[in-house]
């Protein structure tokens, strides 16, 4: 470990790890003022599902797309979904893990593993 890198795991409810990047940044300035969708190394999967639920629900929700290893690797998953007070919601491989769902009082988004429940009522 160095003072470069904080290997923080990233389940639900823990902040989201921090390593600078090549450019002397920090991802944290990447990161949408409400909800960002990180991608992570060099094959990030699709995001497609994430930004078109997303855009249903009313979220304003960013795709940060971050070619490093090194993120790659602290997230220990190629997607993570991000909240507004930079807290890891969610971390998976696929946005076929998102689920969304219509009720009588507006869309339920549902971010299993853990879930994380993000609602917009009408």
């Amino acid at each position: 470990m160095s003072p470069q890198t904080h290997p923080a795991p990233t389940g639900g409810s823990r902040r989201a790890p921090h390593a600078w990047l090549a450019d002397g940044s920090s991802p944290y300035d990447s990161f949408n003022f409400e909800w960002t969708l990180l991608a992570l190394g060099p094959d990030a999967p699709d995001t497609r599902d994430f930004a078109d639920a997303a855009a249903a629900l009313g979220l304003d929700m960013q795709v940060v797309r971050q070619p490093s290893d090194t993120l790659l690797a602290l997230y220990e998953a190629p997607l993570a979904l991000i909240r507004p007070d930079q807290i890891v919601a969610w971390r998976g491989s696929h946005g076929r893990q998102l689920l969304t769902a219509p009720t009588t009082t507006g869309l339920i988004a549902a971010f299993p593993g853990p879930v994380w429940l993000v609602a917009r009522f009408d």
